[in-house]
Parts: structure tokens; C-alpha cells; sequence
């Protein structure tokens, strides 16, 4: 063990800033304690295979490998430009929604598309704009807004 890795398990004995910091302390000063990832895994509550990733990561990585690593985690499939693409979409008129008073005459835009929007509507509608997106991702999108695709019943 370095010099370095000693001052690193000192800062870790001494911070108690962040819960994932205390559960790493206590991991790492148990370790060097000579304890068996089970006595350790039964003293923080959590599965052995566990105690032997984090010691695995940091015996290789040092004290940066204790941290939240970078690109964990699924990605987002949608941007948030195409997120906002969507949630304006809704507020377009329908296909068939009456669009213009043309002299005295009203015209629709689309006499065979959908009268109001529906999630499949909007689905063909983020399709046809180059979006990948399925009918429960709008939804979801949506709902995490808190905003509607369909006007409400009068």
C-alpha cells in the first residue's frame, strides 16, 4: 500500500459527507482489518458479491474507483430536442381538425388523419418527423410533463 492510498484511507475514515461515502469507509477500514468480504457484507447489510466488486475497483483504481463511475446507467434514448419535438406536436392542429376560415368556408388539413390527437396519431406524426418513438414513450413523455394529448371533453 502507498504512502497516497494511506492519506486516502484517512480522508475516508474522517469524511462522512455523503451515505455512499460512509458505506465505502466502512467497506475499505473493515478490509484492512483483515475481515472476510461475508463479515463485511453482514455488518453493512448488502450481498458479499458486492463488498468484492467495490474492493476489486478500488485495489485496481485507487480511491477513484470508489466514485460513481462515469456512463453508468442506461441511455437516454430520445433528446431533448426531440422530446420538446413531441410534446409540440399536441399542440398543432389535428389532420383532420377544422384549420383555416377560408372566405366563409372552413377547410380541413387532412380529411382522412385523425379528427383529434391520439397516441397513435402522435406516434405516426413523430415518425413521419424522423422521431423513433413508440406509442408508451409519448406517453410517458407526456405524463412526466404533466400536460395533455387530447383536449378535454366540454
Amino acid at each position: 500500500m502507498s504512502e497516497k492510498d494511506v492519506r486516502c484511507a484517512i480522508w475516508l475514515e474522517v469524511t462522512t459527507r455523503l451515505p455512499i461515502g460512509r458505506f465505502m469507509r466502512h467497506l475499505i477500514v473493515e478490509s484492512w482489518a483483515g475481515k472476510a468480504p461475508q463479515e463485511i457484507a453482514t455488518m453493512l447489510s448488502c450481498h458479499p458479491r458486492t463488498v468484492r466488486i467495490h474492493l476489486t475497483r478500488f485495489n485496481a483504481q485507487g480511491v477513484n474507483g470508489l466514485g460513481m463511475r462515469e456512463g453508468a446507467g442506461s441511455k437516454p434514448r430520445l433528446t431533448e430536442v426531440e422530446r420538446s419535438q413531441i410534446l409540440a406536436l399536441a399542440k398543432q392542429p389535428a389532420a383532420f381538425e377544422v384549420g383555416a376560415v377560408c372566405g366563409k368556408t372552413l377547410e380541413a388539413r387532412d380529411e382522412t388523419g385523425s379528427a383529434q390527437w391520439s397516441l397513435d396519431a402522435l406516434t405516426e406524426a413523430a415518425h413521419d418527423a424522423g422521431i423513433q418513438v413508440e406509442r408508451s414513450q409519448i406517453r410517458r413523455i407526456y405524463l412526466s410533463e404533466g400536460k395533455r394529448w387530447r383536449r378535454t371533453h366540454s
